[in-house]
């Protein structure tokens, strides 16, 4: 387990919440949350490498969200581990998995997990 966990998410829904909410209180029993439903970072927001990063979106036409692009590249990571989680429903989550792992090693994150879930 880890000491700590930030969550970010965007669910429109619900769904993608609710599967980041549990993978992450598996992970650790203190989970900090960022809903970029609720509020997107305004200024960059950094990780350094003891962190663990879970990033959870919901994927629309097999891609994620882009009004969170500009949200996701206010990440700065250091080396810092994250998990990429896509969810999906009617269709194929087609390149999204692999454009949010994508994001997030520009972003400086190295990515140690990453799932697709049908939600």
């Amino acid at each position: 387990m880890r000491d700590q966990i930030t969550q970010i998410h965007f669910s429109p829904s619900g769904t993608t919440a609710r599967i980041a909410e549990e993978l992450s209180s598996a992970l650790s029993a203190n989970v900090q949350t960022v809903d970029l439903l609720k509020s997107g970072p305004t200024s960059p927001m950094p990780h350094d490498g003891s962190d663990l990063v879970l990033v959870a979106m919901p994927v629309f036409s097999g891609r994620i969200p882009g009004v969170c692009v500009d949200s996701l590249r206010k990440l700065e990571g250091t080396n810092t581990p994250a998990v990429a989680v896509v969810t999906y429903g009617n269709r194929d989550y087609e390149d999204a998995l692999r454009e949010l792992t994508d994001i997030l090693t520009e972003q400086g994150f190295v990515v140690v997990g990453a799932a697709a879930f049908v939600a």
